[in-house]
């Protein structure tokens, strides 16, 4: 049994290397523990040098995903400011008052508004360098304190509009359902056991489920779903074609 146990360990959590970032992205957007928390709990079972290639593998794979949802959110922006600008040039083509001005006034207009919209982008491409990232400034922030009653979700919330991009990564990777798996199937001694909650099905039967799932739902009675398991193996191999 203790061997078994191990087997099934080292198949999901015994190599830190494998083990799904977005399960330690979790734990680090959640403001309570940030990356530090992260850190160490690795500190627990490796070294300093193991842990900092660790922890700075986890961040860069944060900031991969924040560039890609920040090229995502900049393109429709972009998409958005270009449509606006059409409408703008319609309405400036389509107005009559424009047309009463003289020429020589509207052009010494225009080149001084073209001058003063070049400063105005460079002014602020230099405070954008100077600007951190969402990551960045997530990080280098205290965290939250360690209050059992915290919302993440709420946080994240009123948050949005301090970490536009991250809040957009927090919401898809907090919206991840977790999925929960029989006890017995794991450990039980005595082979597969299947109720009407958990359960492993062929896609044929499946398929037929989903056909009279009108049928058998019409019913109130308690349905057994505990067979034998010499009676799933031979099953299963009818449906393989193994017999």
């Amino acid at each position: 049994m203790a061997i078994n146990m191990k087997s099934k360990y080292d198949k999901y959590w015994g190599s830190i290397e494998k083990i799904n970032k977005l399960v330690f992205l979790a734990v680090v957007l959640n403001p309570r523990y940030e990356l530090d928390y992260v850190g160490f709990c690795f500190g627990s079972i490796h070294d300093d040098a193991t842990v900092k290639v660790l922890v700075d593998g986890i961040q860069a794979y944060l900031m991969r995903l924040y560039n890609c949802y920040k090229t995502q959110i900049d393109g429709f922006a972009f998409r958005n400011d270009l449509s606006g600008q059409a409408v703008v040039c319609e309405q400036v083509e389509s107005s009559d008052s424009l047309k009463v001005l003289s020429s020589g006034t509207t052009m010494e207009t225009d080149a001084s508004c073209r001058v003063l919209s070049r400063y105005k982008r460079r002014r602020q491409e230099q405070n954008t360098l100077e600007l951190r990232n969402d990551v960045d400034r997530y990080l280098s922030d205290p965290c939250e304190e360690l209050n059992d009653q915290f919302d993440v979700l709420t946080w994240w919330k009123l948050n949005a509009v301090k970490y536009p991009i991250l809040s957009k990564i927090a919401q898809d990777i907090f919206a991840v359902s977790v999925s929960t798996v029989a006890s017995e199937s794991a450990f039980s001694t005595g082979g597969r056991i299947l109720d009407s909650f958990r359960s492993s099905l062929s896609p044929k039967t499946v398929e037929a489920l989903m056909c009279t799932q009108n049928w058998i739902r019409g019913k109130t009675t308690l349905l057994d779903l505990c067979p034998e398991l010499e009676e799933m193996e031979i099953c299963e191999k009818i449906e393989n074609g193994q017999i």
